[in-house]
C-alpha cells in the first residue's frame, strides 16, 4: 500500500530558505528564480544607471561587484549585489532603433528582504516614464522529504545526469525538469546540514509562456514485496528507468509500471505563487512577451502613468 511520506522538519522548521511558498503535508512549492527583462525610455535607463552605480560605490563590500561584459557586440554593465544580478545595456535594432534594457536575474527565495531589489520595483511602480517587461525564464519548484535516489520521473523526455542531478527535457526550452538532492546543495552552498533527506524537482519555464509546458509525473515505489518485478526494480537506477521500460516487452513494461505511484502534486500551486509575486512587484501591467510588438512606439503604447514623479521615487536607491 502506498503511502507519501507526510511533511516533518526540516522544511516545516524552517531549515530551507524560502520566500512565498505553499506548503502542505507532502511537500514544499516555490519559485526559485526570475529573469525579467525591461525596455526603458532612454531617461529611465539614465536614471537607474546612475542610482544603481551609486549603490555600488557606496555599498562596496564582498558582496558587491561591478564591470563590464559584451553580448553580441553591446556593451554590457553587469552589477551583482549578493544574489541580485543586474545588467544593463544599450542595443541597437535597426527596425525598432534604440533600445534600452535591463535585466534582473534572481531567486526570490533567497532576496525575499533584498533592499535593492525592493527599490528598484519602487521606482518602477512610482515612475511615469515608460517602461515594459517580459519573463524569460522561471524556475517552479517542490521540496519532498525523500532522498533523490528513490525518486522516479517517468517521462518521454531527453534524460541525462550529472553527478546525482537528472535532467529532463532539452536546455533552454520550457518544461525542462532538474531532480537533485537539496540536502547535498545545502551542504555544498551554504555550509549547512538540514538533518534529512530532501529532494527538490525544478521546472524551467522559458520565453514568457507560463505553464504551457506538461509537468512530469513522478513517483516513489512500492518495494515491499519480495517477488518479481519489486524484487528487481531497486537494481535500477532512477536515471536508466525510462531507458530500461523502452527495452522492455508490453507485458513486462505493465507489469513493472503497477509498482510506481504518482506522488501528490497540485500544479496550481505554482499559479497561486506567481500571481502573489506579481502584486508584490506590482509591474504586471507592464508585462509584454515575445510575439507583441517591442519596438519603442510599442513601449509608449503599453506605458501607465502615475503621479509620483521619477526621480524622487529612485532616490530610495541612494543610501
Amino acid at each position: 500500500m502506498f503511502n507519501p511520506i507526510k511533511m516533518k522538519s526540516p522544511l516545516q522548521a524552517g531549515a530551507i530558505e524560502y520566500g512565498k511558498k505553499i506548503s502542505d503535508e507532502h511537500g514544499v512549492y516555490s519559485i526559485d528564480r526570475f529573469t525579467m527583462n525591461f525596455r526603458l525610455s532612454e531617461t529611465l535607463y539614465d536614471a537607474m544607471m546612475f542610482s544603481l552605480t551609486t549603490w555600488t560605490w557606496r555599498y562596496g563590500n564582498a558582496d558587491v561587484q561591478y564591470f563590464d561584459s559584451h553580448r553580441f557586440g553591446d556593451e554590457v554593465k553587469v552589477m551583482q549585489f549578493g544574489k541580485l544580478h543586474i545588467e544593463m545595456w544599450k542595443g541597437n535594432n535597426q527596425r525598432t532603433g534604440d533600445l534600452f534594457n535591463m535585466r534582473l536575474d534572481f531567486s526570490p527565495n533567497h532576496c525575499s528582504k533584498h533592499e535593492v531589489l525592493a527599490a528598484i520595483f519602487k521606482a518602477l511602480n512610482n515612475t511615469q516614464e515608460p517602461f515594459t517587461f517580459d519573463l524569460s525564464r522561471v524556475d517552479f519548484a517542490y521540496d519532498i522529504p525523500f532522498p533523490v535516489c528513490d525518486v522516479y520521473v517517468l517521462s518521454r523526455k531527453v534524460e541525462g545526469n550529472v553527478g546525482t542531478t537528472r535532467y529532463y527535457g532539452k536546455r533552454g526550452l520550457s518544461g525542462m525538469l532538474r531532480v537533485y538532492d537539496k540536502r547535498e546543495e545545502e551542504a555544498t552552498k551554504n555550509h549547512c546540514d538540514i538533518g534529512s533527506e530532501i529532494t527538490r524537482l525544478e521546472w524551467e519555464q522559458r520565453g514568457g509562456k507560463d505553464f504551457r509546458f506538461t509537468f512530469d509525473t513522478f513517483c516513489t515505489a512500492d518495494f515491499e514485496s519480495k517477488q518479481f518485478p519489486a524484487s528487481v526494480i531497486p537494481y535500477i537506477e532512477p536515471q536508466n528507468i525510462n531507458k530500461a521500460f523502452r527495452g522492455m516487452s508490453v507485458n513486462t513494461r505493465t507489469a513493472y509500471r503497477k509498482l510506481f505511484k504518482p506522488y501528490p502534486f497540485d500544479a496550481s500551486n505554482f499559479e497561486k505563487l506567481l500571481s502573489a509575486y506579481y502584486e508584490e512587484y506590482g509591474i504586471m501591467g507592464k508585462r509584454w512577451n515575445y510575439s507583441e510588438d517591442g519596438t519603442a512606439e510599442g513601449v509608449e503604447k503599453r506605458s501607465k502613468s502615475v503621479t509620483i514623479t521619477l526621480l524622487s521615487s529612485l532616490a530610495t536607491l541612494e543610501k
